[in-house]
């Protein structure tokens, strides 16, 4: 295995693998220039560089002396291990930029989603050691986060992210390889048994909201939200849809083949079923080249875009938000109730039909169901 394909192997930070003074990489692209001494910034001791793809990088030194500064900074030159919480930081960003890419070999955002809950953390305890971590201190990240006012499905998901942090840190050397076992072991928010509110994020969208949208959001962003009604895909196999990746040979059926998708680096493949109603709304696009969803501009849409747009409907149309995400789970719902459970488990690319589980609101088919029940048993 090269270095790259071995997710536990050790990262030495720095830019020692590159040459003392230069920044270290994480793919291919232009050389890293040197990194410089860092300087007072805004209250904190700082230093900037090109990093080796091209981008400009930012690192913290700490707020304390210039003699503490410049200590950190040469041993972060140096390519030193990590050894408290804040110095993991960079080397666990650059793990997971390369460990998270796509089969193309481009970044996904996985790694910006994993450093959204390892920065609390580290706010939190960037001092401390990395052998002295515990279980205490994945408990009381978990408190913080409830007082932070986080509902509880995003403070469970904050929490299996740290996880992933711990396994990385484990078997990279930096913390005792037990300290896994033991977070996995913090139980996750329930229903009722917790302060922190239940914001319904893994709720279906209503029908009558996304119509309301709808009628609110310009005709390009309608035209995505209908696709994915009537496809049930994830937002970003659509927005990544080129024309090259649509057989149109079959009158009936067209199938979408998707290079970029949740499970692409397993070696899976995606085929989405364009029917009819997907038809009418693809067949004007599909002359020349590139992408098939644009926005008004003629840039390609981004998932974020996506989401604010609809945000912004909401506003209008005077009610509750919903995500993209949410209208793939009420397209599923929907195919669920026509098709049942290995349908929607089929349009929705799982590998088994218990993932579909956590997708669908079968609460309305079992209402209907116990009704049935009920009026024939009298």
């Amino acid at each position: 295995m090269t270095r790259m394909e071995t997710p536990g192997a050790p990262q030495r930070r720095g830019a020692h693998a590159l040459g003392v003074g230069r920044a270290p990489g994480c793919g291919p692209g232009p050389s890293p220039g040197p990194i410089p001494e860092p300087r007072m910034q805004g209250g904190r001791w700082r230093s900037s560089w090109i990093d080796q793809d091209g981008r400009r990088r930012f690192k913290s030194f700490g707020s304390g002396t210039n003699e503490d500064a410049m200590s950190r900074w040469r041993r972060f030159v140096a390519g030193a291990a990590p050894t408290t919480v804040a110095e993991s930081l960079d080397p666990f960003r650059e793990w997971a930029r390369i460990w998270y890419r796509r089969p193309d070999g481009t970044r996904s955002g996985e790694a910006a989603a994993l450093m959204s809950a390892v920065r609390p953390f580290a706010d939190l305890f960037g001092a401390a050691k990395l052998p002295g971590l515990n279980v205490s201190h994945l408990e009381r990240y978990q408190t913080e986060l409830v007082r932070r006012g986080l509902s509880r499905l995003s403070v469970n998901a904050y929490v299996h992210k740290m996880r992933r942090w711990c396994a990385w840190a484990g078997r990279a050397g930096h913390v005792d390889p037990s300290l896994s076992v033991a977070w996995s072991l913090v139980p996750t928010l329930r229903a009722g048994r917790t302060v922190a509110p239940d914001a319904g994020r893994g709720e279906a969208a209503r029908p009558g909201d996304v119509e309301a949208v709808r009628r609110a959001i310009g005709s390009w962003w309608r035209r995505l939200i209908d696709l994915q009604l009537a496809t049930g895909a994830r937002p970003g196999e659509l927005i990544a849809m080129r024309r090259d990746d649509v057989d149109v040979s079959n009158p009936k059926v067209w199938w979408y083949t998707a290079e970029s998708h949740k499970t692409a680096h397993r070696g899976r493949e995606r085929a989405i079923a364009l029917g009819p109603r997907a038809f009418a709304i693809l067949a004007p696009l599909m002359d020349g080249d590139g992408a098939l969803l644009v926005d008004e501009s003629g840039w390609r849409i981004r998932i974020q875009t996506y989401r604010r747009r609809i945000k912004s409907a909401a506003r209008m149309a005077s009610v509750p938000p919903w995500t993209p995400y949410q209208l793939r789970r009420l397209a599923l719902t929907q195919i669920e109730a026509d098709f049942g459970r290995v349908g929607s488990a089929l349009v929705a690319g799982h590998s088994s039909p218990g993932v579909t589980e956590h997708y669908v609101d079968r609460r309305q088919a079992d209402r209907d169901r116990l009704a049935t029940i009920a009026a024939r048993l009298g």
